[in-house]
């Protein structure tokens, strides 16, 4: 059954955590106050930035009476996140990373579709900004296609009581979004790029190799493992984990190294045969197709034989290549 938007518009909350990023805030700030949505109040969240950023949120906060801002010490994305959720009063949520922006009519399409389907959770495309280029990565409503990011979803607030972000992490969004992805039936894919995703600031989490920190990707999947095992599919679940270690932890991760750690190396492989001893075997990971699913999988025989240099080097080589 389908219905419109009922002439109260709900309110949406969105929560914008802010770290160092002078150079693309009024960016993300412009989208977000200039939507053709106008039932919106807006939560800043800055995180102790250190150069401009304070200065813009407060000159927006003059021009904007939507607009709530609040300023900790420094304490990390999650935090950051975490208070926005706490403080927030609307009936929806929608999460926006600072460096990034949102098409004008991302919020309008978004109530739309959760209204009109009798949703809890909306699921949208996202164009991926790389360089001069735009990629648009079009997802899925499944913990593993959905993307484990919270800004292409807008949510019904009440599916993050009891929920929140790690603190203290790196990947707190893994340790969080697919469990809630998973644990809410009523949920709807729009087939709409609506999110610009910035990859070309240095700066973000994204671009950074820490061999320590890229384990956090184990703790935060032994999260997700509690509250999905026995509530959603293996075979999905398995395959999130093949994607996250195997894919990202392993081969985009550890092995590109310039000091490759054998033993984290170890330690992610162990992780997974120990809780998928069969994960090889996964459907959703034989039926992918295409020149990078290969050279995955021709690295991944590399790494299985402990040839963790030959494994990265050819990684590289290909990838470059292609």
């Amino acid at each position: 059954m389908i219905r419109k938007v009922s002439i109260m518009k709900p309110l949406v909350s969105i929560i914008i955590p802010v770290y160092n990023v002078q150079d693309y805030l009024v960016r993300c700030l412009d989208s977000v106050v200039n939507q053709t949505y106008n039932n919106i109040e807006i939560l800043i969240i800055n995180d102790g930035s250190t150069d401009n950023s304070k200065e813009i949120i407060q000159d927006y906060k003059e021009k904007y009476s939507n607009i709530i801002f609040y300023d900790q010490i420094n304490a990390g994305q999650a935090s950051a996140r975490n208070k926005g959720i706490k403080e927030c009063s609307g009936e929806y949520i929608l999460f926006v990373d600072s460096d990034d922006w949102i098409e004008l009519n991302c919020v309008e399409e978004c109530v739309q579709a959760l209204i009109s389907s009798y949703s809890d959770l909306v699921i949208f495309d996202i164009n991926t900004i790389k360089s001069n280029t735009i990629i648009k990565q079009v997802t899925g409503t499944n913990i593993f296609d959905s993307e484990s990011v919270p800004w292409n979803k807008m949510y019904k607030k009440e599916l993050w009581e009891g929920y929140q972000f790690p603190e203290g992490v790196w990947y707190e969004d893994l340790g969080v979004v697919p469990v809630i992805v998973g644990l809410t039936s009523k949920k709807v894919k729009l087939n709409k790029s609506l999110y610009n995703y910035n990859f070309t600031r240095n700066g973000s989490q994204s671009h950074q190799i820490n061999n320590d920190k890229n384990m956090d990707i184990l703790k935060m999947l032994q999260i997700v493992d509690v509250f999905l095992k026995g509530n959603v599919n293996e075979n999905e679940l398995e395959f999130l984990f093949i994607k996250h270690i195997v894919k990202n932890l392993i081969i985009r991760k550890l092995l590109v190294s310039n000091n490759i750690n054998n033993e984290n190396i170890l330690e992610a492989i162990e992780f997974i045969q120990t809780r998928f001893p069969r994960w090889e075997n996964n459907s959703y990971y034989n039926r992918r197709r295409g020149i990078t699913s290969y050279v995955e999988k021709f690295t991944w025989k590399l790494v299985k034989y402990k040839r963790f240099k030959a494994a990265g080097a050819f990684w590289k080589i290909a990838t470059n290549f292609n």
